[in-house]
């Protein structure tokens, strides 16, 4: 039985005899890497566990070339016990999880599972959008499962998926959080891939502080001032694939000035990037003028095609078919058993106006399936109705947001390296929510 290969990066000692040998009786195959190898990630491999150096710069710089195997396969550091938090700042949002090298067999191979799970949850997605997209753009049936749902905005929004994909326009994808707009970009740039084989790569830009920010889009070359190596861009390591700007709103009015340039083949200086860029946001349209200044002509330069994100309160009709698919995704966390809805708390749910939407709905449904309780299914919506009835109209997204964190906090018991990958973000944005809405303080009360 083998259920997948995990490629090992580092010396021979990186994985001690107990470790390897219980991944082997998992049925996980072992293959060895001194280094990484090559700027893409190889073909073959379903997970990566890569050790880190004890010297810092050693380790940022694998973890530097350990991102391009983040983008297709789930990557998993190794850390000595007293660098686990150097690590966890290095990855940020690119790594599966840190662990220690000490850890047991038995947690590791738990960990290469989760991972599994995740890579091949990606695959099966993407093979289906594919499909469903090939036979959109030969006039076959449109009506595919990937952006799951069967109302007529889901039906919308997979044909626009559709539309996107045949043209080489920008994208910019409007949607609160929660909707579903990385979920969105990735479904584009896999139904393009026979056109654009180039890697899928992601810029959550409230994760980087500005220079940080700029150096990872349009990287640096080599410098006797500093210890740095050149290292290519976001933009570079995206060639032929396609780069996804995230909450682009959070972008500074520098780093906007710059990409602009960039997107102006006619511009002094200008490079030529040939990547499908896609920009996200969780504010409408007049929200990006209004929340930080968002520059009107790099909107327009950015927005060849819109998307616009339904609420799930908005598709209501969905929540049944979202529900049983949240149910078969978890389903391996209790050893392939699909667990059932109660029919009064389907109804229930159906009312409900998840304000923090189909995200708020997973988690809900991941808390009901490890635990088996019903009550973590239904007790979500005690009071949260009316407290978002009694936001006003510019309040009710960061109440959304703030419900979506600390459910997302509660599931983990405020884990909040697992809680941020839970929500897609990185640790230091998370940091920055729990701060925002003071979420220690309401914990503690």
């Amino acid at each position: 039985m083998n259920l997948g290969v995990a490629l090992v990066i580092g010396d021979e000692h990186t994985l001690s005899h107990d470790q390897e040998e219980s991944l082997a009786d998992a049925g996980i195959a072992v293959s060895h890497a001194s280094e990484v190898p090559g700027a893409q990630a190889p073909a073959g491999y379903d997970v990566v566990l890569a050790n880190l150096p004890e010297s810092y710069s050693d380790a940022a710089d694998r973890v530097d070339r350990l991102h391009m195997f983040a983008i297709e396969v789930p990557l998993i550091l190794l850390a000595h016990e007293g660098h686990l938090s150097d690590a966890y700042e290095m990855a940020g949002e690119a790594a599966f999880d840190c662990l220690p090298r000490s850890v047991t067999g038995t947690w590791l191979t738990h960990k290469v599972h989760q991972a599994l799970e995740q890579t091949r949850w990606k695959r099966s997605t993407g093979g289906i959008l594919s499909a469903a997209v090939d036979n959109a753009v030969l006039g076959g049936v449109k009506n595919n499962a990937t952006f799951e749902g069967r109302g007529p905005a889901s039906e919308r929004v997979r044909r626009e998926i559709v539309e996107a994909a045949r043209s080489n326009m920008p994208v910019m994808i409007h949607g609160e959080t929660g909707t579903g707009k990385d979920v969105v970009a990735r479904l584009i740039h896999e139904a393009m891939r026979a056109s654009r084989p180039g890697a899928f790569v992601k810029v959550s830009c409230p994760s980087f502080p500005e220079a940080m920010l700029e150096d990872e889009l349009f990287g640096h070359a080599a410098s006797p001032a500093d210890e740095r190596r050149a290292r290519p861009g976001r933009l570079a390591l995206a060639s032929r694939g396609t780069l996804l700007l995230d909450e682009i709103s959070e972008m500074s009015p520098s780093v906007q000035a710059r990409l602009l340039e960039v997107l102006e083949p006619d511009s002094p200086g200008a490079e030529s990037w040939d990547l499908r860029l896609i920009a996200a946001t969780s504010l409408p349209h007049e929200g990006l003028y209004t929340a930080g200044g968002f520059r009107r002509d790099l909107y327009f330069r950015l927005n060849g095609y819109t998307i616009e994100l339904p609420p799930l309160r908005d598709r209501p009709e969905d929540i049944a078919i979202l529900a049983e698919f949240f149910l078969a995704k978890y389903a391996p966390l209790t050893g392939g058993r699909t667990a059932t809805l109660p029919p009064h708390a389907l109804g229930r749910m159906t009312e409900y106006g998840w304000p923090g939407n189909v995200r708020e709905l997973e988690v809900a449904i991941k808390r009901y399936v490890v635990s088996g309780d019903e009550k973590n299914l239904t007790s979500a919506f005690v009071g949260a109705e009316q407290a978002v009835a009694d936001a006003g109209i510019g309040d009710r997204y960061h109440e959304s947001e703030r419900r979506v964190i600390l459910a997302a906090l509660s599931e983990t018991r405020w884990n909040r390296r697992k809680a941020a990958q839970i929500l897609g973000i990185s640790y230091n944005t998370l940091r920055r929510r729990i701060e925002r809405y003071h979420l220690d303080t309401r914990a503690a009360s």
